[in-house]
């Protein structure tokens, strides 16, 4: 047991050595020219580029647990309109993959030089991982990517977790997405399903044609959902009440 803990100590010491090493000029958390006040009156979002998401949240939410959940392909069109968003927007963050089964060659160039790629075998690891990156002052956005985990492995995620994890994002300012097969995040304030029935004759067609297609339903607490296929739209920084 002690040298299991202490091999974990050093991956958790390795990896914060990375962030100061990757982002050694973020003074904040937002790596832009809008910073978050300590007692922020509205809540502060990020417009996706996805209208239904943006119509019913205005965007990505600080301080909140966002889940989506779905197949691979509809939520990995989701990822890449929203990663670019937050590139353009000059946000930091980081994707803590349970799996080990990102394929960063599909995505956009941009987007992945700011953010830090945290590689788990199992789901117990990548929440570590994600606990410490959220307690970390450097980034606005963490990801925490269970979709390619065995199930069995994400059933024995307690719900302590996800309570620890809300009052994380409550007290910095940041974001935590969680990517799921279907609906497991307890308490989570924003739940994105994405329903569109991808076949293999997707992966031979032009992304931006499939967002056309992509319908998602939006879950906000307290509201009913959202369903659209519209394109994606411009973005920008927004406070919202």
């Amino acid at each position: 047991m002690n040298a299991i803990c202490s091999e974990e100590r050093s991956k958790i010491t390795d990896l914060r050595a990375l962030l100061v090493e990757r982002f050694p000029a973020s003074p904040s958390h937002l790596a832009s020219e809008t910073p978050v006040p300590e007692h922020q009156p509205g809540r502060l979002t990020l417009p996706t580029g996805i209208p239904a998401w943006d119509s019913a949240t205005d965007g990505l939410r600080l301080g909140e647990i966002t889940e989506l959940c779905g197949r691979f392909g509809g939520i990995g069109l989701l990822m890449d309109t929203l990663l670019s968003s937050c590139a353009a927007a000059g946000w930091l963050g980081a994707w803590v993959d349970a799996g080990d089964s990102l394929e960063a060659c599909d995505w956009n160039p941009e987007a992945l030089r700011r953010m830090v790629w945290v590689r788990c075998q199992d789901p117990l690891m990548a929440i570590k991982g994600a606990d410490m990156l959220l307690r970390d002052g450097n980034l606005s956005w963490v990801v925490l990517d269970l979709q390619s985990a065995p199930p069995q492995a994400v059933r024995r995620i307690s719900g302590q977790h996800w309570h620890r994890f809300h009052r994380l994002v409550e007290h910095h300012r940041n974001a935590l997405l969680v990517l799921t097969s279907s609906p497991m995040v307890e308490g989570a304030k924003v739940r994105i399903l994405s329903t569109s029935p991808w076949t293999l004759e997707a992966i031979a067609r032009d992304r931006n044609s499939l967002r056309l297609e992509t319908d998602i339903q939006v879950f906000v607490r307290g509201r009913m959902p959202a369903l659209t296929s519209e394109p994606a739209g411009r973005f920008s920084l927004r406070k919202t009440a």
